[in-house]
């Protein structure tokens, strides 16, 4: 009586004919995509889609052109999406034209949704409408390096969001003199403690976007975008500082060069200590 055999073969068949499919669909006669919608992206591929459509924009500022083609990638909301991508370009050390052009396109984008709401609504403010909250400020005169403290406000309902109704054309750096310092305030903020509010403006005290922020100190530096906060205003950006450090702020790679800047202590209404923070406010003559 004789055992039977396993069937080597057709294993080996199997595997020769896998192999010859392979090789075959991968190298011969790979797969060809045409038509294909942007939507099927990779991630890497997403991002570059945006970049170019920015660059695009950047050059002709045809809004609507690159809204259409925004459309073709899905996203939910394309401004959030370019603004995500700017920062994190913006970490990675891509080029600044680049980072500036992705900041200006979701800007642009936002504010003309912004536009959409009623005026009416939007000049409505009310001290007991959840979102508004009592700060305190101090308004300094900065002059030669020196600080002097001009007056105290007394604590007001301020709104952390004023929807303004905005331009549709995106305001961008007009050449001339560099930014300059206009007026700083210090801000007792509980729940915001340490943060450094940076607003742009031009001549016409319209926010600028994509104005690009450079703070310093002794063993550091950083830098962003104005304009990923259209919400709050076109030219604002926001920087959060570190107990007992000296900053200095400049707006534009040739700003005046603004500071020492450190956080202040405020204290709750039981006499408890907080760190504050500033609102700084840069402008072009």
């Amino acid at each position: 009586m004789s055992r039977r055999r396993f069937p080597w073969y057709l294993i080996t068949g199997l595997l020769v004919g896998l192999t010859a499919a392979l090789v075959y669909t991968w190298l011969i006669a790979p797969v060809k995509y045409s038509g294909t919608s942007p939507a099927s992206l990779t991630l890497a591929e997403r991002d570059r889609y945006r970049s170019m459509i920015a660059l695009a924009y950047a050059s002709n500022g045809d809004l609507g052109r690159a809204l259409s083609r925004l459309e073709l990638l899905g996203d939910v909301d394309p401004s959030a999406a370019l603004a995500e991508q700017a920062q994190r370009y913006q970490v990675g050390g891509l080029p600044y034209q680049e980072v500036r052009a992705i900041a200006l396109l979701s800007s642009a984008i936002s504010a003309r949704g912004i536009d959409f709401l009623q005026t009416a609504a939007a000049a409505t403010v009310t001290a007991g409408i959840p979102g508004f909250r009592e700060t305190q400020t101090a308004t300094y005169a900065i002059s030669a390096g020196t600080a002097t403290q001009l007056a105290i406000i007394k604590p007001s309902s301020t709104p952390l969001i004023t929807f303004t109704p905005l331009p549709t054309s995106t305001p961008e750096p007009t050449l001339g003199a560099p930014f300059s310092l206009k007026t700083m305030e210090q801000v007792c903020d509980p729940e915001e403690p340490l943060l450094m509010r940076v607003f742009v403006s031009d001549a016409s005290s319209k926010g600028v976007t994509g104005v690009k922020v450079i703070v310093t100190w002794a063993d550091g530096s950083d830098s962003f975008f104005t304009g990923m906060y259209p919400e709050i205003n076109r030219g604002y950006a926001d920087f959060r500082m570190q107990e007992d450090v000296e900053y200095s702020l400049q707006a534009g790679d040739a700003g005046e060069v603004i500071g020492p800047i450190t956080a202040g202590k405020c204290s709750y209404a039981d006499g408890s200590p907080y760190w504050g923070g500033w609102r700084v406010y840069v402008y072009q003559p």
